[in-house]
């Protein structure tokens, strides 16, 4: 007899229009589905007219559903594991079950869809260049500190999931070691109605938040990374002067620039200071700011 097979279906995280068709398709078809949450589950299907057996599948039993998963797949059935909201493995036992597909090779398939970290991340208005998930923090206020500060360096935006109960605690903490200007926002009811992203200094997240009566829904929240040292490049003659046997000098303080996180104007200040002695260069190859300044922003 064949083996089973495992597919991980990510479900929206609030708005049922960001299914995906692949998703219905295989919640459709497989013998069973095994979710985080039976109750939000069998909402979620019957929306889209889908009746299936469902079973819980959480932190608190996924020993003893792993072991009557692998009977199943034994059995030639295929299974679909859906989060509680979102894309599975993440925050959940997902990843318990993704080590026993690998480890005896049961066909193993990924639906990919809705996640609340690149949810959050993108809209959040903070670096997306690099960022590291570091799920839920830890309950002990002494833990979470600790983890503050070992983050607190990093050039990246760290994403958290925090129970609403907990997040002005978190924002407390995290004053006390990023300071009050360190760049943070809460996102919370992603995709749904109420959706909102409070962004701003952490100072000025925190006297948002802990202003309110209460605060609804899922939270997301997220720190932004360590302000990065901006790099001059010392030799900036001979990085310029090596570019313009391709390029215009206008154009080879653009992508010096670019490559260091600077301003064009910056790197030609540089550059024509370093080479006042030696020639001149004309004004024109980067516009005169006195003309441009008298044709008003456009």
């Amino acid at each position: 007899m064949d083996k089973g097979t495992i597919y991980l279906v990510s479900t929206p995280i609030g708005n049922l229009e960001d299914i995906t068709l692949r998703a219905l398709r295989v919640l459709k078809e497989v013998d069973v589905v095994y979710a985080e949450d039976t109750r939000s589950t069998r909402v979620l299907l019957s929306h889209f007219g889908i009746q299936k057996r469902t079973v819980s599948f959480f932190e608190g039993n996924k020993y003893l559903r792993i072991r009557k998963i692998r009977e199943e797949l034994l059995e030639g059935k295929s299974i679909a594991v859906i989060s509680e909201a979102g894309t599975p493995g993440i925050a959940d036992p997902g990843e318990s079950l993704v080590q026993l597909a690998i480890k005896e090779q049961f066909p193993l398939f990924f639906v990919p869809g809705a996640s609340a970290v690149i949810t959050s991340l993108i809209p959040s208005g903070l670096s997306t260049e690099q960022f590291i998930f570091l799920n839920f923090p830890p309950r002990k206020k002494s833990q979470r500190m600790d983890l503050f500060r070992r983050i607190k360096g990093l050039k990246m935006t760290s994403i958290f999931f925090e129970s609403k109960r907990r997040v002005i605690p978190f924002l407390q903490e995290a004053l006390e070691v990023f300071g009050s200007e360190h760049p943070a926002v809460v996102a919370r009811e992603l995709t749904k109605k109420f959706e909102e992203y409070v962004r701003g200094s952490l100072q000025e997240v925190y006297l948002n938040i802990s202003s309110r009566k209460e605060l609804l829904g899922e939270v997301v929240i997220l720190l932004g990374g360590a302000e990065v040292t901006r790099e001059i490049p010392q030799n900036i003659t001979e990085v310029i002067n090596s570019l313009l046997k391709e390029y215009s000098l206008k154009e080879a303080c653009k992508l010096v620039a670019s490559e260091r996180g600077l301003r064009a104007n910056e790197i030609y200040r540089l550059y024509i200071k370093d080479n006042r002695n030696s020639y001149k260069v004309s004004f024109s190859l980067l516009g005169n700011p006195a003309r441009r300044s008298k044709r008003g922003n456009r």
